[in-house]
């Protein structure tokens, strides 16, 4: 879920062992290698809720390198590639 230009939350249980996130914006094809509708930017950070403990908490925020364009139509936030150590 995108909560403002630099933001994203998504669920802390997925985020253990990652290195960096893409987070794949405003396309329903987020694999496609060309997609002139959606928007890749990559996290440069996450940030686990502090009280999280499986399945407690399970919230986690990513702080995307760019922002979001102000101006860009959002319809379909759909998806987060993970790179894991």
């Amino acid at each position: 879920m995108l909560e403002g230009p630099e933001w994203v939350m998504t669920a802390a249980h997925c985020m253990q062992a990652v290195i960096y996130a893409y987070v794949t914006l405003g396309t329903n094809y987020p694999f496609e290698i060309f997609d002139p509708e959606g928007l890749e930017i990559r996290s440069d950070r996450h940030v686990n809720h502090p009280e999280f403990d499986f399945p407690s908490y399970d919230i986690s925020l990513l702080h995307l390198e760019t922002p979001v364009p102000i101006g860009m139509k959002i319809t379909r936030p759909w998806g987060i590639s993970l790179i894991k150590t």
